[in-house]
This record gives structure tokens, sequence and C-alpha cells, in this order.
């Protein structure tokens, strides 16, 4: 799936997905639900649980910084979001990949390699150290201009 991002003539609002109602669509939502649906159907609630409350903390986390939106400001914000994915994403992985049955497993196409999990647990902290670098490079180059002195200001 490839996005492009299309600006709309009425508003000038770029849209990534024209079928959505909203500018952001998440596919998370989709698999953790997928997730929890294939665990259940294998009869294991717990663990689909214990998938469960990880995604929805993440989204209680979220709502909370959204209600805050006016006394925290959106780089923290996104900070705060992104460190507890780092904690909750490979938390949960682990725990699927340790406790979930073979059969559900093979019914979710679980990797059988290492390096997804290693994947899993560099995502998040790669995606922190690529924004803070993304904030303090345009930190950097939108820095006011010194002050002439003889401008009086």
């Amino acid at each position: 799936m490839v996005l492009t991002p299309s600006i709309t003539p009425k508003k000038g609002i770029v849209n990534q997905n024209k079928k959505s109602k909203t500018n952001l669509q998440l596919p998370t939502r989709k698999h953790a639900v997928s997730l929890y649906i294939l665990l259940i159907a294998h009869h294991q609630p717990w663990i689909a649980s214990i998938a469960a409350s990880g995604f929805l903390a993440n989204l209680v986390l979220s709502l909370v910084l959204w209600n805050f939106r006016d006394r925290v400001s959106p780089f923290p914000a996104l900070m705060a979001i992104l460190g507890f994915m780092a904690f909750t994403l490979p938390l949960v992985w682990l725990f699927v990949q340790t406790h979930a049955s073979p059969a559900s497993k093979n019914a979710m196409n679980w990797p059988v390699s290492r390096w997804p999990t290693v994947f899993v647990l560099i995502l998040v902290p790669a995606m922190m150290i690529w924004s803070t670098y993304l904030e303090r490079l345009a930190k950097l180059n939108h820095q006011s201009p010194p002050q002439s002195p003889k401008s009086g200001a």
C-alpha cells in the first residue's frame, strides 16, 4: 500500500487516505483485533486479554495526553506515547511468542525466525531516536537570528 499525500482543494488539508473519514488510519487496530480473535478462537483468552490490555493501555495514554493537549507540547507527548509503546509492544510480543500454542501461532503466521523479534525490540526506540533527531534539526534550522545591537531590541 503506497500512501501518496493529496491536498484537498477546499481546506488545504493533507489527507493520506481518501477513503478514511479522518486523516489518520492506524493499521495496528486491524492487526490487534485479528490477533485477539485468533487467540480467542484457539481457546487462549488469557493471552488475548494480555495483548488487548497492552493495546488499551496505549490507547488510554493517548486519550489522556489528548485531554491535556493544552498543557503538554506535541513532541513530549509523542515521546511519552512512543516510550510507553517501547515497553508494551515488546512485552506483548514476547508474551504471545512464549505462551501461545503452536496451533494459534500457525493460524497467525507467527514468524519462526528471531529477526522479527529483534525488529520489534528496536522499532520503537529507533522511531524515538529519529523523531528526536528531526526535532533538534528543526530547532537548529529555525532559530531566530541574533538581534542587531543597533535595532534597540
